[in-house]
């Protein structure tokens, strides 16, 4: 039987047999153990992670507000997005770029930029008053979550 029912599944999209209403905890479990190798065969075949996601969304929403039934995927994690880092840039470039900048003011910014960390909008935003020499500090006005 769990052959017949782990067949049943098509990929890449459920068939028919998998939406029956189950005549037991057997058949429930078969469910989940299905939909969990539905999700797994997207994810190995390198679909966006928000795309399995909304899979597993409208398989949720599919089973509890249309079919009206009771269905706890909370056993089933979600797949979460891959957090990637920024390239930095090598001291060679950095004193390449700086090197290359022959405007006085240009280089000014590019070195208070780079020394504090400011993003774009941050440097656009930054006045000759925010800046305290004798602190050696940078108040940063409008900043990332600043309104």
């Amino acid at each position: 039987m769990v052959i017949v029912l782990v067949q049943s599944i098509r990929i890449p999209s459920i068939s028919i047999d998998f939406l029956r209403l189950p005549t037991n905890l057997f058949q429930i479990l078969l469910r989940k153990i299905c939909l969990r190798l539905y999700l797994h065969s997207l994810v190995c075949r390198k679909v966006s992670t928000s795309y399995v996601n909304s899979v597993y969304s409208s398989t949720q929403l599919f089973f509890t507000h249309v079919l009206k039934r009771p269905f706890n995927m909370h056993d089933i994690p979600r797949v979460k997005n891959s957090k990637k880092l920024p390239s930095l840039l090598s001291f060679s470039e950095i004193t390449s770029i700086l090197d290359a900048t022959t405007n006085l003011k240009h280089k000014a910014i590019l070195m208070t930029a780079y020394s504090a960390g400011l993003r774009v909008s941050e440097v656009l935003a930054l006045k000759v008053s925010d800046i305290h020499s004798e602190n050696m500090q940078i108040h940063v006005r409008s900043g990332k979550g600043d309104f």
